[in-house]
This record gives C-alpha cells, structure tokens and sequence, in this order.
C-alpha cells in the first residue's frame, strides 16, 4: 500500500511538473511572438515613412542617408488605370504620372538625364516654339545589359515630364491568330494617342522588331511593318514619346534603328563603384541594416554587377537575418557578413568558383609574383586604373614552358580576385558542325558577361588563335568570333580574358593587340633554389628519411613544377614497391634520397624517349 502511494505521489509531481515546463515554454514562444510581432510593425512603418519620403542614396563608406540612387525603385505605389472612356484599354493600361518615380529617384547618369531635358522636356514645354523652328525630335531607343535599369529611367523619365506611362511588352501583342498582332501594336499607338501626354514604352523591343533577313514567320513580318507605320504616322506628335528597351541593337532590323524612327540610342551600362553603393544603401533603407556598414567594401566586392543583381543580393542577406530572428526570437539586424555571404552564393550554380588558392602555394620569381599581383588589384577594383589613366584589362597573355603553373595562376588569380572562374580548352568550343563553334563562343562570353566579375580562361590557345590563313576556314571564322567577343569587352568592367600557351610565335598578331590579349606575362623555368622550395613544399607530408633536396634541386636542371611533382609522385611509388616486398607495417613507411634519384633517372629516361 505505501508502495502505490509513493507512486501515486511521484506520478502526480511529475504530471505538476510537464505542466509547469509546458507553460513555461508556451510563456515563452508568445513573448517571442510578441516581441517579434512588435518589431516587423515598427519595420513596416519605417519602411513605408521610407517610402513616402523617397530619399536618395549615399556617397560613404557607412550607412548614411544621401541624396541620389542609381536605377532603384521602392513599390510602394498602387498602379492606377485610366477608364475606358477616357481613353484607356483593358489590354494596354496608362498609368498617372504622379504614380511613377522622377529623376529625383535615379542616381548617376547625369549627361544622359540633362540631354532629357534640353530635348523632351523643352520639347514638351515649348511645343510652339520647336514648331517655329522645324524641330521634329521623337524615339528613344534604351539598350545595354539585363538588369541595368533601362524599363525604370523609362518610367522616370515619364515621372518626370508629367506624362502618363503605357508600358507595352511582348506578351501584350503577339497572339495567335493572323493579323492580332499587328492590329494590337495599332491599338497600343491608339491608347497612347488618346491619352496625351503620354510616353508609349515598348520592353524587350528585339523580340518585337526583331531582323526580317532571318527568315520571320509572316506574321511576325505583319507586326514590323505595321509598328515602321505607326512609328512614322505618330512620330510629329507633340505629346506622344515613344520610348523602347533592348538587350542587343544587332538584333533589331535595319528599318527600326535609322533616324527617323528612333532619334536617340541611348546604352546604359553597369553602374560604377559610387553608383553600386549608393544602390546598396538604398535597398538597405527600411531594414533593420546594421549601423556600421562598409558600403565601400560592398561596392567593391559587388564589381560588375547590376542595379537588379545587387537588389537580389540585400533581399538574400535580408532572408538570411530574419532566418536567424525567427529561429532565436531575438531582433537580428543584416550585417556585413550577411551581405558578403548573399554577394559570395550569388548566381548559384551558374557562377562557377573555386577553391581558396593562394599566391603561397605557388613559386614563382618576384617581380613575376608581383606583376601578376598588380593585375589582381587591377581586377579588383577598375576604378584604381581609371584614377591613373589607364584602362582596366581585358586580356593577358601567360606564356611559358609546360608545366610551369600557368593554369594554377590563372586560378589562383581568379580565387584571389574573388570572380567566376570559366576554363575551356580549344575541344570545348570546337564542333564539326558549320556555325556551332562561333556559337560555342559566344554563349561562353554571354554566361561570363552574365555572372560578372569573370575570369575566361583559354587554355592552349594557339589551338583556336593561330595565324589565319594557314588553316582551315572553319579555324579562321572560330578566330574571328573570339576577336569580336574580345572588342566587346572594351569598356565593359569585370570581365578578363587569359589566354595560356607554349608556342606565343604562332599566335594570330591581332589577337595580342592592344585592346586584346595585350599584356604577356612569360613564366619560366624554376632557379635551382625555386626548385629547392618546390620539393620542399610538395614533399612537406611524405614520410622522407634523409633526403638532401639541395642534391635533389641540382639534378633536376631544367625541370618545371610539373616535372618536379612527377618526380616526387615516383620516388613515393618506388618507396612503395620496395616497402611491400620487405612486409610493409604501419608505422616504417620511408622515401629515403636512392627513391628520388632514381625517379630522377626514370624522368630523364621518358623525357629522351618523347624527344627521340
């Protein structure tokens, strides 16, 4: 009996006590939940009295308000749809320009936003006037890369001059029945017409306009040719701005890119340093962003990226700290780390990196050592050339016998430089079928461009950038391709070429150019003391008993790094062998000095054959 009651007790002291841990522990997750309910209002009103302000960016080094942005938007904004009886269109809607962001709300490009204004707006403001005078002035073209902000300065620009804003993209008119399409680009004109002002923007234009000598459906002939109508029939409109978007002119025809149709081309390219960190300051307004940032460092690491990738890259670190708030239910504010980490995963599979190498593990002469340092520091920030005069690189050239680490310089740099790292190899980009090795080409620099900044890195080069002329035609087109690829890098930050070859006779002299692959780096054979500090670091973890790696460096005249480590891999595998025979067991595993002599001996002995 006292037995079940002890037991009655202790059971009822234990149900007492779950109880206790379990209110204590929902206690607690409601605190958490209130406390963390009670700071994201406080974010959200901080992000839209942000939003209703619409501040600029910053031009330090640390989080501060400042006056500019470079291409950022909030949506904040509700869009606004004009009725069908004043004009609008359930398939093309305008929005109100009081809706839509201003110049006040795009950093940089100063030029560009003040020739808008001595033509558009005095255009708009004085339309009496340029008739008096004759002046007839309509159609922007925007063109540069994805992400740089071509549809926002869009929407700015009508933000700006008071118009509304029809934005028109591909999806909006092709359909698929005959004749839908040309008949919505007739349509399109027509809502913007009736709701003067207004700027008319067409996004993605090359997928609209594209080139009719490629073979175009005839439908998608129809739709050029009714858009070259009603480009010319509405182009003397006073209150009519026609405005359109492309990644690439080359893929636009003829007919839409001569004067009269598009007055102005306008490219908009990366944004630079200032730009890159006012836009990390800008998207960092609102969130609960850590006082102390280093947004020069940002701006710096972030060379060659877009306004958009950039964006992407504080709503991941932005993930990345709320991830934390909710797991610990303390309030965590984004850090550097966060976004060095969001800058470092950026572009997932398709960014190509590698492991951490560095200058250490590679032996190398000094004042080699230190040019191809000087390169790193030019990679890494572009801007310290530009202060100096120069242009950043955009090729170079390693030359040198094999085996003597070009391409772990090439890793090492890329590593180093902290880009995309893309090696290929003249089989990688060579087909048997006509046309595919341009093509092969040109999607290497495109995935290179996209994921910026970017090492290209050509191993045996002399295979695709001989002499042109005495090979086949095929080789001569590959070559060309290349070249082309290269001049587009003029002016386009964050991308470098390295090119790698035994012969740099038989090289093509325009692929070493200025401009080009014009900078040569030779890399020779190791001294016998860089022989020295070579075995002594390929041999740091092998178990080697009595070896003179002085004797070793004087035997190996005339030897690369590769060659070297052969020679250590086979003096191993003759330690090996004879450990076997005698009964190997742990613990008596030795290399001694015959081991290396006699791989030494063997290296020279293949070395003699290959020649003979």
């Amino acid at each position: 009996m006292e037995l079940l009651i002890s037991l009655l007790v202790l059971g009822a002291v234990g149900g007492l006590w779950y109880l206790g841990a379990r209110w204590q522990r929902e206690e607690a997750k409601r605190r958490r939940d209130e406390q963390l309910g009670e700071f994201f209002d406080r974010l959200k009103q901080q992000r839209q009295q942000t939003a209703e302000h619409r501040m600029g960016g910053t031009t330090s080094g640390t989080m501060r308000p400042a006056e500019h942005r470079y291409d950022v938007e909030i949506r904040t904004e509700t869009e606004v749809v004009l009725a069908p009886d004043a004009g609008g269109d359930a398939a093309f809607p305008v929005r109100r320009p009081e809706d839509l962001p201003t110049f006040a709300q795009v950093g940089g490009m100063e030029a560009l936003k003040q020739e808008l204004r001595d033509t558009v707006g005095l255009l708009l403001e004085h339309a009496d006037r340029a008739d008096a005078y004759g002046i007839t002035w309509n159609g922007i073209l925007l063109h540069g890369p994805p992400g740089v902000g071509k549809t926002f300065l869009a929407r700015a620009v009508a933000g700006e001059f008071g118009l509304g804003l029809l934005h028109v993209s591909t999806g909006d008119l092709v359909k698929a029945l005959v004749g839908e399409s040309a008949r919505n680009v007739q349509r399109a004109f027509t809502v913007a017409v009736a709701n003067q002002p207004c700027l008319l923007f067409f996004d993605e234009f090359d997928s609209i306009a594209q080139r009719r000598d490629e073979g175009t459906h005839p439908e998608e002939r129809r739709t050029i040719n009714q858009l070259l109508t009603s480009l010319e029939e509405h182009r003397n409109l006073r209150g009519l701005i026609v405005v359109a978007a492309t990644n690439d002119l080359s893929h636009l025809d003829p007919a839409v890119l001569r004067p009269g149709r598009f007055d102005r081309h306008v490219r908009i390219d990366l944004p630079d340093r200032a730009a890159r960190s006012a836009i990390f300051a800008a998207h960092l307004r609102g969130r609960p962003a850590h006082g102390a940032l280093e947004l020069d460092d940002l701006a710096r690491r972030s060379e060659g990226l877009t306004a958009a990738a950039i964006a992407q890259v504080v709503d991941s670190a932005a993930l990345a700290a709320f991830r934390e708030a909710a797991d610990t239910g303390r309030i965590i504010e984004i850090e550097q780390h966060h976004l060095v980490g969001a800058l470092r995963d950026r572009g997932g599979d398709d960014r190509p990196t590698i492991e951490d190498w560095d200058w250490d593990q590679l032996v190398l002469p000094p004042q080699v050592k230190a040019e191809l340092q000087q390169l790193q520091a030019l990679v890494e920030d572009p801007d310290l050339a530009e202060r100096f005069g120069v242009d950043a690189p955009t090729g170079v050239l390693l030359a040198g016998p094999p085996g003597t680490g070009k391409t772990s310089i090439a890793k090492i740099l890329a590593a180093q430089a902290r880009c995309s790292f893309y090696p290929v190899s003249a089989a990688d980009v060579t087909s048997k079928w006509a046309g595919e090795s341009e093509r092969s080409i040109q999607r290497l620099f495109e995935r290179a461009r996209s994921n910026r900044p970017s090492i290209v890195f050509i191993d045996e080069i002399d295979a695709i950038g001989a002499r042109r002329g005495a090979g086949e035609e095929w080789a001569s087109r590959q070559l060309n391709q290349l070249l082309q690829e290269m001049d587009g890098l003029s002016g386009a930050a964050g991308l470098l070429v390295i090119g790698a070859t035994n012969r740099p006779e038989l090289l093509d002299p325009a692929l070493v150019r200025g401009g080009r692959l014009s900078r040569t780096i030779t890399i020779p054979l190791p001294d016998a003391p860089a022989r020295r500090q070579m075995l002594e670091v390929m041999t740091a973890r092998m178990p080697t008993v009595g070896c003179d790696l002085q004797r070793l460096a004087d035997l190996t005249g005339g030897m690369s790094g590769a060659d070297l480590k052969a020679v250590c891999q086979q003096a191993a595998l003759h330690a090996l062998v004879r450990a076997r025979g005698a009964g190997l067991t742990r613990g008596t595993e030795a290399i001694h000095q015959a081991d290396f002599e006699r791989a030494v001996e063997d290296r020279r002995v293949s070395e003699a054959a290959n020649r003979g």
